[in-house]
């Protein structure tokens, strides 16, 4: 478990995405809600600088913080949703005469 930990944490470190491993905020980040006891639900909200893999990886990164936070040794993904947003902008050109 510590060996996927330590890999994880690399993994996370080496990369370069704008939104960290952070609580949620102006930003993005992680939030997680409490369903029961022993089972919580994560979202991870990136930027536009942020992949969908890296996003994966963060929440992947929140459910082992939590598993030891409670004392447990192994985690379960029970179900897996993904969710990208792209908006565009369209800015209207100039012209000098």
């Amino acid at each position: 478990m510590r060996i996927l930990i330590t890999l994880l944490t690399t993994l996370i470190l080496t990369g370069c995405a704008a939104t960290n491993y952070l609580p949620l905020g102006s930003s993005g980040g992680y939030s997680e809600t409490q369903l029961a006891e022993d089972t919580y639900k994560v979202n991870f909200k990136g930027n536009e600088n942020t992949i969908a893999e890296q996003a994966s990886d963060f929440s992947l990164f929140r459910y082992a913080d939590l598993t030891l936070a409670n004392g447990y040794q192994f985690f379960r993904v029970i179900s897996e949703q993904s969710q990208v947003e792209c908006q565009s902008y369209s800015v209207p050109s100039t012209a000098f005469t």
